[in-house]
């Protein structure tokens, strides 16, 4: 009997084979709705980006606010222009690459909202400081 090595079993597992063995299908399929539930606890379907000059960077770790869908069935793909306006308001606005963005609509921290097609509810984090981000 032979002791398989941490590297051996990294890169000879069958279940992460990127060559198909129809052996892995039954684990592949239950997977998914574990993965579905890890990406909607995690909160992974939203995201928050910092768009500066000359790159976009990933805001969700310092953003002094959190996101999450009304409708926990319900996750529409789009993007939006989100601006905190003070300390108990935002904006949205639709994203359009290149052209001028459609006006901004006002809404209230904490409150859920229908915004186009996004039932979204936007709400304060007590812990972050909201002042750097104001008007940005």
């Amino acid at each position: 009997m032979q002791e398989t090595g941490g590297a051996e079993l990294l890169y000879k597992n069958s279940l992460i084979d990127p060559y198909r063995n129809y052996l892995n299908e039954p684990y592949i399929i239950r997977s998914y709705p574990l993965i579905e539930k890890v990406v909607r606890d995690l909160n992974f379907h939203i995201s928050f980006y910092r768009e500066g000059y000359f790159m976009t960077t990933d805001a969700y770790d310092y953003m002094p606010v959190s996101a999450t869908w009304s409708d926990q069935g319900e996750v529409n793909p789009g993007q939006l222009i989100f601006t905190l306006k003070d300390e108990t308001h935002y904006t949205l606005a639709k994203f359009s690459e290149g052209k001028e963005s459609a006006s901004a609509t006002v809404f209230l921290l904490g409150d859920s909202i229908q915004y186009n097609d996004y039932r979204l509810c936007i709400t304060a984090l007590k812990e972050r400081n909201m002042k750097p981000y104001l008007g940005v």
